[in-house]
Order: structure tokens, then C-alpha cells, then sequence
């Protein structure tokens, strides 16, 4: 009786250990195809994925992430993912249309500077190509610019005189040696030319361009005149004028 009660009691214990394995572990069964003398057997083996085991679907990541797992992906992460594209897009397009007006609103305002020929302080002449008539001409400093024309001081009399076109500008050009000019011999304040004709025999220039090509001195030849004899001097360029007619 005694023998009947321990043979029990094992039995007992030893199922539930066999319960207690079962529960606690994942079981994967892997079938293995196995050619023995031409013949094919397949062999069952039974493995369990339990803390410390060496099987490669135990460490495999895709058996870890297949679809018939009990992971999911949040919907409320996923949402939020999409709205911060959707608003980071709706602000490039924002962007990119605020770089468009800018750019509209830029052009004109270049292309007024580009028309914009002479700048303050550039000397030149004025005369214009289209009349055949004689014209006397000499330098003069661009003041500035409106939307009517350009502004300019007269060297002759310090005057300003405005509205003038673009066309009827051009830069001051150096007279070349031998060249007829007629000079200012007179005083400037108060205002007594004395226009006579001279020959240009040299040029200093003090300057390439801006109000400082002003300064720059001819050497010249007064011709004989009623009141004066012929005399070699040195005038800046401000009194010194020609006669320009355009070609017919």
C-alpha cells in the first residue's frame, strides 16, 4: 500500500513538471527531409524557444516581426507622422510662392537700374545726333536722375538744367592733339566768357571718369584775335568747347 502511495506521488509530480515546461516554453516543430538509400524519410523534430536557446528562428528578427505576431503598429504615431509632412509641405509651397513675388516685385526696380546709363557725377556732353544743325558743345555733371530725365549742371554758367533724355547724353571724350576746340579764356565768377579759337597741343588727364576728369589740363594755342596775339597755355577740361555736327 505504502509502494501504491509513492508511485503515485511521483507520477503526480512528474506530470506536473511536464505541464509546467509546456506552459512556460514556445514550441516550433521543424521537419527535415532526409535521403537514406534512394528512399525519402521525414524526420520530426521538436524545439523549444526558451531563455538561452541557440535556434536561428529563436534569434531571427523576421520571426519576431512576422504578421502573425501580437505586435501593431500605433495608428495615432503613424497619424502624427503624416501631419508633420502635410504641414512641413503646405511650408515649402508658402515659401516658394513668397520667393516668387519678391522676385516680381525685384525686376522692375533692376531694370531701372540697368537703364540708368550715367551715374552722379559722370561728366558729359550734350548735343543730339538726329538735327544736322551746328551745335556748340561742351562738358557738363550729371547731377542725378528722375523719372522725366536726367539732371545736369552746365559748366559754362554752373546752371542746372533738367529733363534731359538719354539719348542727348554722352560720356566726355578726350579732344585728340591737332583737334580745333574753342576755348574759355575769360573768368567763370562773374560770369565773362571769352570764347576764342585755340589748337588742342596736349592732354593730362586727372581722372577716367567721375567729376575729377574736370580737372584735367589741355595744353592749348590761342589764336590771334583783335584784342590778344597768338599764346601757348594750359586750360582745364571745363573751358573747353567744340562745334559737333552730325554727318548728313
Amino acid at each position: 500500500m505504502a509502494k501504491s502511495n509513492t508511485l503515485f506521488l511521483l507520477i503526480s509530480i512528474y506530470t506536473a513538471l511536464i505541464a509546467f515546461a509546456v506552459a512556460s516554453t514556445t514550441t516550433t516543430t521543424r521537419v527535415n527531409n532526409v535521403n537514406r538509400g534512394g528512399a525519402t524519410t521525414t524526420t520530426t523534430t521538436t524545439t523549444s524557444c526558451g531563455p538561452g536557446s541557440d535556434e536561428p528562428q529563436c534569434n531571427d528578427l523576421s520571426y519576431e516581426n512576422a504578421p502573425n505576431n501580437d505586435k501593431f503598429c500605433d495608428s495615432r504615431e503613424y497619424a502624427g507622422d503624416q501631419h508633420q509632412k502635410q504641414r512641413r509641405r503646405h511650408q515649402l509651397q508658402q515659401q516658394h510662392r513668397r520667393t516668387q513675388r519678391e522676385g516680381s516685385n525685384r525686376q522692375p526696380h533692376q531694370h531701372r537700374q540697368q537703364s540708368t546709363r550715367f551715374q552722379p557725377g559722370d561728366v558729359i556732353e550734350l548735343y543730339n545726333t538726329a538735327s544736322t544743325d551746328v551745335q556748340i558743345i561742351f562738358p557738363s555733371l550729371v547731377k542725378g536722375h528722375d523719372p522725366s530725365g536726367y539732371r545736369v549742371t552746365k559748366t559754362t554758367d554752373g546752371k542746372e538744367v533738367s529733363n534731359i533724355p538719354d539719348r542727348q547724353m554722352h560720356l566726355y571724350q578726350p579732344y585728340e592733339v591737332g583737334s580745333e576746340a574753342l576755348c574759355n579764356i575769360g573768368e567763370f565768377k562773374p560770369a565773362r566768357p571769352v570764347i576764342v579759337r585755340c589748337t588742342v597741343l596736349g592732354y593730362e588727364a586727372a581722372a577716367r571718369r567721375g567729376a575729377m576728369v574736370l580737372q584735367g589740363m589741355y595744353e592749348v594755342k590761342v589764336h590771334t584775335t583783335k584784342e590778344n596775339e597768338e599764346y601757348e597755355t594750359n586750360l582745364p577740361v571745363w573751358k573747353l568747347q567744340r562745334r559737333y555736327q552730325a554727318a548728313v
